[in-house]
């Protein structure tokens, strides 16, 4: 621990021993949640993780895909490559437009626009569907979203959810998205959701809202 460190734990009054047994009880109650989403990770199925900024969502994501080594991760926005939207899906033209109409872009502008040039949403929505396009001709057998719809106005968030989720179930892909809305659960109609807290306790809750057979350690 370097000196800086130590002195703010003592401003804090916190001991570094039980800093490291918080990091490790959080990283345990996270593999849990992660055991119990891969049980539930069937053909055709979509989970959702929700819960506030820092609970573990992307750390969870992350997780899955060290589990998963075949899993497709959506790219982050940010991170794209600057050709139009046609230019980065499927096999065909009719093949890219169908993906990128399934992923909520279907207007001429965005779709051929440099991805440099669109908005934050438009990025996103092209993220996804990159994501669905290499599921599709890999086969993957999970696909990873993280911050699914977050920068989304609600009207075209309910509506990308929807058509991912029927996109997923006509696939038959298995998908499980991470975002801190709750506002989407009924249209994407999850077979699993996982809510994380703020000490990535959790609790997962089928479709049919039972209880998952693996309830959140206790604090």
């Amino acid at each position: 621990m370097t000196r800086r460190r130590r002195e703010a734990a003592l401003i804090l009054a916190v001991r570094p021993g039980r800093l490291r047994a918080a990091r490790t009880d959080r990283q345990a109650r996270l593999q849990d949640a992660r055991d119990e989403i891969l049980r539930a990770c069937t053909p055709g199925s979509v989970t959702l993780i929700t819960g506030p900024s820092g609970s573990g969502k992307s750390t969870l994501l992350r997780m899955l895909a060290r589990t998963r080594r075949q899993a497709v991760v959506a790219p982050d926005p940010r991170t794209l490559r600057p050709s139009c939207a046609v230019e980065q899906v499927g096999a065909t033209c009719d093949d890219a437009l169908r993906i990128l109409a399934m992923a909520g872009l279907s207007d001429a502008p965005a779709i051929l626009t440099r991805s440099d040039r669109l908005s934050e949403g438009e990025r996103a929505r092209l993220a996804l569907a990159i994501a669905m396009d290499a599921a599709e001709r890999t086969n993957a057998p999970l696909v990873l979203v993280d911050e699914f719809c977050s920068v989304l106005d609600a009207r075209l968030a309910t509506s990308v959810a929807r058509c991912f989720a029927r996109w997923v179930r006509s696939t038959r892909q298995c998908a499980v998205v991470a975002t801190a809305r709750d506002d989407l659960i009924e249209r994407l109609s999850p077979d699993l959701v996982c809510r994380l807290a703020d000490d990535a306790s959790w609790l997962c809750v089928r479709g049919d809202h039972e209880p998952a057979s693996h309830p959140p350690r206790a604090a």
